[in-house]
């Protein structure tokens, strides 16, 4: 649990640190003249905080297998960060500055609640390790589970008590 901790860390900070340089980037193409070519020079500093947010996004998958407390929306915000900072660099190949610079500041908005729901990811695996909120969520799995297997045995019996064609038992 404390390697889990310690990549979770890591993991914030390297999500922190990829905002922290969106933000830069995002100062230096503001600070350009539309259509002057040092903006297809930011593209390929865009590209190389995507590739960097690729890596970001590998380390939640794994921590993902690793941790159930890992939360569900995370690689999904990894990936919509990668998506913006991709169509950023596309404008800014083109020089669209303005443009790239709103998906310059939708990568880094994203890339900051990637970092929060890490913390509280983070949060709550330590809480759980105090003993606290543990047995409250295992029990309501439990109780889900319990009810899920009514459920299929209910529709079971409906099968076996009525001739359907597509109600086969598995």
């Amino acid at each position: 649990d404390e390697e889990i901790k310690k990549r979770m860390r890591r993991a914030i900070d390297h999500a922190s640190t990829l905002s922290n340089d969106q933000e830069a980037e995002i100062r230096d193409v503001q600070e350009l003249v539309p259509g002057s070519l040092s903006i297809r020079e930011q593209a390929e500093d865009q590209n190389d905080l995507a590739q960097a947010c690729a890596g970001l996004s590998r380390t939640i998958a794994e921590l993902g297998k690793l941790s159930p407390f890992m939360a569900a929306e995370l690689q999904s915000l990894a990936n919509s960060a990668i998506q913006n900072m991709e169509l950023a660099t596309a404008e800014l190949s083109e020089k669209r500055s303005a443009e790239g610079a709103r998906y310059q500041t939708e990568a880094m908005a994203t890339l900051n609640r990637a970092a929060t729901r890490l913390m509280e990811s983070m949060d709550q695996m330590s809480q759980c390790q105090n003993g606290a909120n543990c047995d409250q969520g295992m029990a309501k799995m439990e109780s889900l589970t319990k009810r899920q297997n009514q459920l299929n045995q209910a529709s079971q019996g409906m099968c076996n008590n009525w001739y359907l064609p597509n109600c086969s038992s598995q």
